[in-house]
C-alpha cells in the first residue's frame, strides 16, 4: 500500500508538472500567431488566436488599452493596442522571421 501511495504521489507530481508547461506556452505568441492579428480583431479573438491572454500593459484612455504577450524567444513580445475591443495597432520585437 505504501509502494502504491508513492508511485501515485510521484506520478501526480509528474502530471501537474507537465500541465503546468502546456499551460505557460499557450500563452507564448508565434510568428504564425501574430501574422493572423488583423485590423479591427477583438481582444477575444487575439486570446483565441494565441491560446491565452496578454498581460495589461498600459492604458492610455478608457477605451485604448495595451496589451503583451511574450514571445517563444528570449527577449521577445508582441504588442497589441485596442481601442473599444478593436485592433488598432500591432508592434513585435523578436517574433516575425525576416
Amino acid at each position: 500500500m505504501k509502494r502504491f501511495l508513492i508511485i501515485s504521489f510521484i506520478l501526480s507530481c509528474f502530471l501537474i508538472g507537465c500541465s503546468a508547461e502546456s499551460e505557460e506556452d499557450a500563452k507564448l505568441i508565434t510568428n504564425k500567431e501574430y501574422h493572423k492579428i488583423e485590423k479591427g480583431m477583438s481582444y477575444e479573438e487575439i486570446v483565441e488566436i494565441v491560446g491565452g491572454e496578454g498581460k495589461a500593459d498600459s492604458k492610455e484612455s478608457d477605451s485604448t488599452v495595451h496589451y503583451i504577450w511574450d514571445g517563444k524567444a528570449p527577449d521577445s513580445f508582441a504588442s497589441i493596442t485596442f481601442n473599444q475591443d478593436k485592433v488598432i495597432r500591432k508592434f513585435e520585437k523578436g517574433i516575425a522571421s525576416r
